[in-house]
């Protein structure tokens, strides 16, 4: 980590910034709330200089110290975030500092399902990207999702939806609930969505929900050309009180599907 004036040609003090490049590439720039006389500041090695008068010594001690408390704190959560195998974005590092040297109180991430999904639907209403259907099948995931968390008697925490948490739950709704694949294939491909958004909104930091399969199935619908449209008008279904109501007409030709007309 480095640091520098902000307006070095200023003829009286000027704050000092301190900033450093992240394994990701971005550099950080962030205040370190410290002033100090443009003439006390060594613009060849961006540090202050050395000097005999008390008064100057003072204003550079102050200005020497939280460059060792930014240095430190920088380091130690760098070294935090490895541990957890996470890599130290340049949002994450201003929100610590934040909290650190301005006392701003750390923000509580929603983990529970509800919470999330009424951030997520909030968002895709203003963004106003949502058709009536779209937010319709929303609504039935998440009912879908409270009705799995009464079958495993325990609250779902985002956080812990990876790729064999979505397992376990297309086993229950290719079990329990009967669903086909197609049905199930758009619910969890909804519920990736959801998680794409809590991922971008940092509720949660593990990604392996992406690989989860999507699985889809090619379905055949069959018509009825309009000769058998004409026969079915013909039938008399006078004798059948049955019939009257309902129509059934196998389709042999190529698929083995029953087709019903309700009148």
């Amino acid at each position: 980590m480095n640091f520098k004036l902000k307006t070095p040609k200023s003829k009286l003090s000027s704050l000092i910034l301190s900033y450093v490049t992240l394994k990701d590439g971005k550099r950080f720039v962030y205040s370190t709330g410290q002033k100090i006389p443009v003439r006390l500041w060594d613009k060849s090695y961006q540090v202050p200089i050395r000097t005999k008068s008390q008064k100057d010594q003072l204003i550079i001690n102050a200005v020497t110290l939280r460059f060792d408390r930014i240095k430190f704190e920088y380091l130690r959560l760098d070294l935090q975030y490895q541990k957890q195998g996470k890599q130290l974005t340049k949002e994450q590092l201003k929100d610590e500092f934040d909290i650190i040297f301005k006392g701003k109180q750390k923000k509580e991430t929603p983990n529970n399902l509800k919470s999330c999904f009424i951030d997520f639907c909030e968002f895709k209403n203003k963004e106003g990207s949502w058709s009536k259907s779209t937010k319709q099948r929303y609504i039935m995931l998440l009912g879908l999702l409270n009705e799995y968390e009464r079958y495993k008697s325990r609250k779902i925490d985002i956080r812990g939806i990876d790729e064999s948490w979505i397992t376990n739950f297309r086993y229950y709704c290719q079990t329990i609930k009967k669903h086909q694949v197609n049905t199930l294939g758009r619910n969890i491909g909804l519920l990736k969505t959801f998680l794409n958004f809590c991922l971008k909104m940092k509720y949660i930091d593990n990604p392996s929900f992406k690989e989860a399969a999507v699985n889809r199935e090619v379905t055949h619908q069959i018509a009825l050309n309009k000769k058998e449209i004409e026969a079915i008008a013909q039938l008399d279904l006078t004798q059948n009180k049955r019939l009257e109501r309902v129509w059934l007409i196998n389709d042999l030709t190529y698929y083995p599907i029953t087709v019903v007309f309700t009148l």
